[in-house]
């Protein structure tokens, strides 16, 4: 398995753990704010997963950078590309599913036209991206080691499976990885403003008073 640097094993580290703090705060603030369920529970339902999901992964990411056996690594990069393979499935499908209503269109999309001049076309952007990553190019390798950390590959003896798991990139893990929660980094953006524009609601602000209120 291909290693990365100490430098960027520190940076995702720091990163990760940033993160989750950050994305725990979301996650609490959503279940225990009712005004935001009872606003618009469709869009606040897909904020949670987005924010479960955000925590996910940053949770695999730092116990990745803690790990200090390789068999440590390899389980928790089958699970980085489990996670980046199902999260894009339930979030917006495959090119042989486009066709069909997805989680992202079901949630978002009424209210992106709630407000077509300030919401529709920033929409339509991120749902274009996410269709380019859910693209075979994109997809191929991810799906594979899915296929071992699911499957563990019913074509390939023991030796041959434990080859491929231990050749995995590192590095080309972690650009996945990183272009992924660059999209989910934007859909949650997107959330935010919508928030804001159909209801004025601010969630920066109401995070800001979730940890004043527990920090007490």
């Amino acid at each position: 398995m291909k290693m990365m640097t100490e430098e960027t094993r520190q940076w995702l580290l720091s990163s990760s753990i940033q993160a989750i703090e950050e994305t725990r705060i979301q996650i609490n603030l959503l279940v225990e704010h009712p005004t935001l369920f009872n606003i618009s529970k469709e869009l606040s339902q897909f904020d949670l997963f987005i924010s479960m999901l955000v925590c996910d992964f940053n949770v695999a990411t730092k116990l990745y950078c803690q790990a200090n056996q390789r068999w440590e690594q390899i389980f928790l990069v089958k699970q980085i590309y489990t996670m980046m393979n199902e999260s894009t499935k339930k979030i917006i499908g495959y090119p042989s599913t486009n066709s069909k209503p997805n989680y992202w269109e079901k949630a978002v999309k009424p209210f992106a036209y709630q407000n077509e001049a300030e919401l529709l076309e920033e929409y339509e952007l991120i749902t274009k991206e996410l269709r380019e990553y859910s693209k075979e190019d994109f997809q191929r390798e991810i799906q594979k080691v899915r296929g071992y950390a699911v499957h563990y590959e019913e074509s390939l003896d023991s030796l041959a499976l434990f080859n491929e798991l231990n050749s995995v990139n590192l590095e080309e893990t972690f650009k996945l990885l990183i272009e992924w929660a660059k999209l989910i980094e934007r859909m949650s953006q997107f959330l935010n403003k919508c928030y804001f524009v159909l209801y004025n609601i601010k969630i920066p602000e109401l995070i800001n008073l979730y940890k004043e209120d527990n920090t007490k």
